[in-house]
């Protein structure tokens, strides 16, 4: 979203890039290791929000 420019991003952006660069070197999903915590309930509800947002449902995948 930031480098389509649906996200705009002011003040210190050094740290925002330092966040996607630290992101960008995790294995797998955040989003899905997050859900996994939940168990059934979690991974039903980040399916939901990927179908609704357009986000691909699972990694490698696009919408």
């Amino acid at each position: 979203m930031f480098f389509s420019r649906e996200l705009t991003i002011s003040g210190d952006t050094e740290a925002v890039v330092t966040l996607r660069n630290a992101l960008d070197d995790v294995e797998g999903s955040v989003a899905s290791r997050v859900a996994d915590l939940f168990g059934a309930p979690g991974q039903a509800a980040l399916s939901l929000l990927r179908r609704a947002g357009g986000w691909p449902s699972r990694q490698g995948e696009h919408a």
